[in-house]
């Protein structure tokens, strides 16, 4: 008795233009893409240089080792960016 009433149901009904729209979780996966870009390293070893310190150019083939970072600047003396000397 349910069976012929949903199907006279289903026949009248119209048919439905639904669309997904999909702009906004594209935009999403982009942001994240692009952070993800922007914040990979290649390098393990960071190296951040101090006000007033020139970095020499590289060509090493090679990736460096991480090991204690000693920065000899105009400032100071720095071991794992803490200051251990003053230089005048």
């Amino acid at each position: 008795m349910g069976q012929p009433n949903l199907r006279k149901y289903m026949e009248r009904r119209t048919p439905s233009s639904f669309k997904i729209q999909i702009t906004s979780m594209v935009d999403m996966f982009v942001i994240l893409l692009v952070f993800l870009l922007k914040t990979y390293s290649t390098s393990p070893v960071n190296i951040t240089p101090k006000d007033g310190l020139r970095l020499p150019e590289s060509s090493s083939p090679t990736d460096p080792i991480d090991v204690v970072k000693l920065v000899v600047s105009t400032d100071g003396v720095f071991v794992e960016d803490k200051k251990v000397m003053a230089l005048e």
